[in-house]
């Protein structure tokens, strides 16, 4: 069964930006759910425009014999194709990355961390729409922490 913890059907996920871990100072807790992270000085976090209404998340979650399991899988739709779009793709696939999914109800995610390596990959699309998957599966016994 597919749980959506994280994103509500009225919540959709209106923004997505980017951090690599060397590029953080600091992460720091919050409470129990919640995570400030904090990046290093001269360094922001990075937007990525995705087609809207195509960006989702779902978390599914077993206790198989070793214990709790997290499955998130994420996924988004970059539209167009350029010179720029590629070496921008190729700057973040493949690579540790931290990403922060923001709601529209302006609440957000940290998905990855400085220690919790992320990787994104990324398909071409094919038809008449030129475009890329970016998306990742992350299997954890930690959910995502909710930023602060």
């Amino acid at each position: 069964m597919i749980i959506n913890e994280k994103q509500r059907a009225n919540d959709p996920i209106v923004g997505c930006v980017y951090l690599f871990p060397v590029d953080i100072e600091s992460e720091s807790l919050v409470g129990s759910n919640k995570i400030s992270v904090t990046p290093v000085a001269g360094k922001a976090w990075n937007p990525v425009y995705f087609t809207p209404g195509s960006a989702i998340l779902t978390t599914q979650e077993s206790t198989p014999f070793a214990g709790r399991l997290i499955e998130s899988k994420f996924e988004m739709k970059i539209p167009g194709s350029s010179a720029d779009l590629t070496a921008e793709l190729e700057r973040i696939c493949g690579r540790a990355i931290v990403l922060k999914l923001i709601f529209e109800s302006g609440e957000a995610i940290i998905c990855g961390g400085k220690e919790c390596k992320l990787r994104l990959s990324t398909s071409s699309t094919i038809g008449p729409q030129k475009g890329n998957v970016v998306g990742f599966v992350y299997k954890s016994g930690k959910d995502f922490r909710w930023s602060n």
